[in-house]
């Protein structure tokens, strides 16, 4: 699998280092709380629910960049965490070896 990518947006995997900081933490974060397969697809819809309700909330405190900031850095994770470990429920266990592929520039 290839990717593009432009030289002039930072390094793998063109993100920013405090965005991919935030999801890694995010990561461990959920992974030491519930280190247990569950249905992660029906949590990532909950969570995409709660970001919608952001965006389109005039309440001061939901609607702030920083909460769907929060939000979005959520559903990036369990979204690896859907990549890595599946879903119970789901016939998608996991893929515990990373497809090949690089970026080219």
């Amino acid at each position: 699998m290839k990717r593009r990518t432009k030289s002039n947006i930072g390094a793998w995997p063109n993100m920013r280092d405090d965005t991919l900081k935030a999801i890694a933490e995010e990561l461990i974060r959920a992974r030491q709380k519930h280190p247990h397969r569950s249905d992660h697809v029906r949590l990532l819809k909950s969570y995409v629910e709660e970001m919608e309700l952001a965006f389109a909330s005039n309440d001061a405190e939901r609607g702030t960049a920083m909460q769907i900031y929060a939000d979005a850095v959520t559903i990036a994770a369990m979204a690896i965490r859907i990549l890595e470990e599946g879903s119970s429920g789901h016939r998608y266990s996991g893929n515990t070896t990373a497809p090949a592929f690089r970026l080219e520039a």
